[in-house]
């Protein structure tokens, strides 16, 4: 959601880690696994929110809206599963092309 908020910015690992106070390596794999599902990507060192379909972009706003509203209910949500991951919540949100893939 931090990419999403400022669209237009190209973020920095650091930047990231500074705004989240995370460490670079857990910031780095949730970028990859954000990039693998289409929410980000990668220009040189840096990272921009660049959905790979108009349903992801509505998807991202929603999750967004929902919890600026109720972010205890979303945070919950994302950690509801023990051992569930970024890769694992973002695939939630990945369009497939055959409902068979």
């Amino acid at each position: 959601m931090l990419l999403h908020a400022e669209r237009d910015r190209a973020w920095s690992v650091d930047a990231i880690c500074d705004a989240l106070g995370c460490p670079s390596s857990w910031a780095v794999a949730q970028l990859d696994a954000m990039g693998e599902a289409g929410l980000v990507v990668q220009a040189g060192p840096d990272w921009r929110f660049a959905p790979s379909s108009s349903e992801l972009d509505e998807a991202t706003a929603a999750l967004q809206d929902a919890y600026r509203l109720q972010s205890r209910d979303v945070v919950r949500f994302v950690f509801a599963t023990p051992g569930r991951d970024l890769k694992e919540f973002s695939d939630a949100f990945r369009m497939r092309r055959n409902q068979d893939e």
